[in-house]
C-alpha cells in the first residue's frame, strides 16, 4: 500500500527519563536534536521496540490519532521517473524539484510518491557521496513537511525492515500510551533492529519521582559551571572544575549501582579506595 490511515497500530519512541518525564506531562512536541534528525523535523517512531532502543532505553508506547495519513516509502518505478524527467527536465529528480513544475501543474499522487521515494531512498545516498551536499539536502529536508502536507501526508515511513523508521511531521498526532524499560536479549534481528523485551508499564509516580530528581541534579550542576564561570582562571579554579567532574562522575556511578542492587558494596569500595587514594571507577565494575 502507498499511504495508510492510522489503525490500531502501536508505535515506539525511544527517548532518556528525564524526556519521558515531559512527554508524560506535556505530549510530545520537536525540540533539540539530540540523535540527529536526518529526514527533517518531526518526531520518529517505529513499528518496532527494538529498532526505538537505539535512540533510549525508556520505550515510549503510542498510537497515532485517528485519520492520521502515512507515505509509505517504496521502490521507485523507472517509468513513472522517465516519464517525469521528460514532461519537467531534470532537475525533477533532483532536491530542488519543486522549481521545475510549473505554477500551473500538479503532480498525482502517484507521481508525488515515486518521486519523493526516488529523492528519499535513491537520490539521498547519491548526494551523500559527493562534497559539499550537506547544506542542499539541509534545504530540502526542511521543506519535507510543506510538500508533504501539501499533498494530504502528515508522514512518511521506511518499509525496509532494517530501518523500519517512521516520521510524523506534526507530534500532536501522536499519542502516549505507555511508557517501559527495556532490556536487550541475546537474540538480534538485524544490526540496527535487535530484538528486546519490554518491561511492565511504568508508573506515573515513578516517571515523575525520577524526572523531578534530574531536575534537582541538573539545575545543581548548572549552578555550580555558573560559579566556575565566573571565576578567573587559577590554580584554584582548575582543582574545583576537577572536583566538580569527579562528583558528577560519582553520582553517575552510585545511581548505576543502585539500579544493580549493588549500593552498599559501592560503598564499602568507596570508603575503601578513599583511603588508599585510588579512583573508584577503576576498582568499581559492578560484577
Amino acid at each position: 500500500m502507498d499511504t495508510t490511515f492510522c489503525s490500531d497500530e502501536f508505535y515506539y519512541h525511544g527517548t532518556q527519563w528525564l524526556a519521558a518525564y515531559y512527554i508524560m506531562h506535556r505530549g510530545f512536541q520537536i525540540g533539540d536534536v539530540n540523535c540527529g534528525r536526518d529526514s527533517g523535523a518531526g518526531l520518529y517512531i517505529t513499528p518496532d521496540p527494538g529498532f526505538a532502543s537505539n535512540w533510549g532505553k525508556i520505550i515510549v508506547k503510542c498510537r497515532l490519532a485517528p485519520n492520521t495519513k502515512i507515505l509509505w516509502l517504496k521502490e521507485p518505478d523507472p517509468r513513472v521517473l522517465k516519464y517525469l524527467k521528460k514532461e519537467f527536465g531534470a532537475q525533477i529528480l533532483d532536491l530542488d524539484f519543486y522549481k521545475a513544475i510549473p505554477r500551473n501543474k500538479t503532480l498525482t499522487r502517484n507521481e508525488f510518491i515515486n518521486l519523493f521515494s526516488y529523492i528519499i531512498l535513491k537520490k539521498k545516498q547519491k548526494l551523500f557521496n559527493r562534497q559539499r551536499v550537506f547544506v542542499r539536502w539541509e534545504k530540502f529536508r526542511a521543506r519535507l513537511g510543506d510538500y508533504l502536507r501539501r499533498h494530504k501526508y502528515d508522514g512518511f515511513g521506511h518499509t525496509d525492515p532494517e530501518w523500519p523508521e517512521v516520521v510524523i511531521m506534526n507530534p500532536s498526532l501522536v499519542i502516549p500510551v505507555s511508557f517501559h524499560r527495556c532490556w536487550e536479549s541475546e537474540e538480534t534481528q538485524y544490526y540496527w533492529v535487535p530484538k528486546v523485551k519490554l518491561s511492565p508499564p511504568l508508573s506515573r509516580k515513578r516517571i515523575d519521582k525520577t524526572g523531578k530528581r534530574l531536575l534537582r541534579q541538573y539545575a545543581e550542576e548548572q549552578e555550580l559551571r555558573d560559579l566556575l564561570d565566573g571565576m578567573p582562571d587559577c590554580e584554584e579554579k582548575t582543582n574545583l572544575i576537577a572536583e566538580v567532574e569527579n562528583l558528577l562522575f560519582m553520582v553517575e556511578l552510585m545511581d548505576c549501582a543502585r539500579k544493580l542492587g549493588l549500593e552498599s558494596e559501592f560503598q564499602e569500595r568507596l570508603n575503601a579506595n578513599s583511603n588508599e587514594g585510588d579512583h573508584i571507577g577503576d576498582t568499581f565494575t559492578g560484577e
